[in-house]
């Protein structure tokens, strides 16, 4: 790595819910003092050149960030939103890079107007919301000149609460070696609303074929405030966060399907720093690279209800199996979807693409193909600057 085109200084933009970028920002504190990085929280939205996006208060999985090295500065940002079609086109504008979780390289193909914008479109690890450390960074010093003391700490004090609703990683991964009190477990969350329609409604047929299968003692339902029409069957109360994750790694086996619009849900990456085995759905985004890893295509492999719910039987039947993907899972998760691997992935990328820079980086092949870390997860040819 060149020292003029390492990082040296990185800012975040705080201007988000904490809990939507958590994972990256617990990451990035993890390897700043390894890569001697200097890491400051700016707890405001960007300057005046991202002029659409001043408020406070994006509430999706949103971040913005400003990278130093030793020849120019630059903002990057990392794009967690459901969906593999949609971006915010200020950011393409003015960000270098534009890292996305829902990175799909077939739809990036289909939207060549993309390529026009300055941002070189790239892929990030699947995230979820955790505790990061060092919260007193993040809430905003209480300035009365211009808001008054209440506004100040009302929005400070969302803020903790966002904070505090999270598990650190550490609590998540102590969990893996729970004694288990059930076969398998599916919870899903429900959404009334039109766009979650169809997510409803496959989860829902998973949940009869799972019902079907007798022999299998399990738990499954949509956990939630409220549930309505057909789906109320399968109502089962809201779990709070630590709740959520004790219930799985008592499991042998978990269901994961998709989140809304396709996207890779928060309950991926949950699953697996768990280490508990899964079986479920395959995997639309970022497939190039996730599925490599070690018993990802016995994991995600069945797009059928019914098929979900046979091949939990299966596997439920061969503990040895269960165990050892169980174990992978475990390692794969701490060596490459880690928060320490989802920063250390974003920061190879853009290290590799500025030691490129102003050559034609699109030509330029990655030397290390370790699964999951950057160099693996290619870019389309047309997002080339």
């Amino acid at each position: 790595m060149s020292a003029r085109t390492a990082i040296h200084r990185l800012e975040h933009f705080n201007c988000e819910r904490l809990r939507s970028s958590s994972y990256f920002i617990q990451g990035f504190l993890d390897l700043a003092s390894d890569r001697g990085i200097a890491f400051k929280i700016r707890n405001g939205p960007p300057p005046s050149g991202f002029p659409e996006l001043q408020p406070l208060g994006i509430r999706s999985p949103f971040s913005v960030f400003r990278a130093f090295t030793n020849r120019s500065d630059f903002y990057f940002c990392v794009d967690g939103r459901d969906g593999n079609d949609s971006f915010r086109q200020p950011y393409l504008e003015k960000c270098r890079y534009y890292f996305k979780v829902n990175y799909n390289s077939e739809v990036l193909a289909g939207e060549p107007e993309l390529s026009t914008f300055g941002a070189e479109i790239l892929p990030a690890i699947p995230h979820f919301p955790i505790r990061t450390t060092g919260m007193a960074a993040y809430l905003p010093r209480l300035r009365p000149a211009k808001s008054g003391f209440v506004p100040v700490l009302r929005h400070n004090w969302r803020r903790f609460g966002h904070w505090r609703s999270a598990i650190p990683l550490r609590d998540i991964t102590a969990l893996r070696p729970a004694a288990k009190e059930r076969d398998l477990l599916f919870v899903a969350p429900f959404y009334d609303q039109s766009a979650h329609r169809e997510t409803n409604e496959f989860r829902y047929e998973v949940m009869k074929a799972i019902r079907a299968h007798a022999g299998i003692h399990s738990l499954f339902g949509f956990a939630a405030e409220r549930v309505t029409g057909k789906y109320a069957e399968f109502h089962i109360p809201h779990l709070s966060s630590k709740e959520h994750f004790e219930r799985m790694a008592r499991s042998r086996l978990l269901v994961y399907v998709r989140g809304a619009h396709g996207c890779i849900s928060y309950k991926f990456g949950e699953m697996l720093a768990l280490g508990v085995p899964i079986v479920g759905q395959t995997l639309l985004n970022n497939a190039e690279a996730l599925m490599r890893h070690e018993h990802f295509e016995a994991q995600f492999a069945w797009d059928d209800p019914e098929q979900i719910a046979r091949a939990a039987a299966d596997l439920l039947s061969d503990p040895a199996r269960l165990q050892r993907i169980g174990a992978a899972n475990a390692r794969t998760f701490d060596r490459y979807l880690s928060p320490r691997a989802a920063a250390a992935s974003i920061l190879d990328w853009i290290s590799l693409r500025e030691a490129a820079r102003p050559a034609d980086i699109s030509a330029i092949a990655p030397a290390d193909d370790e699964l999951g870390r950057a160099p693996a997860m290619r870019c389309h040819p047309h997002c080339a600057r």
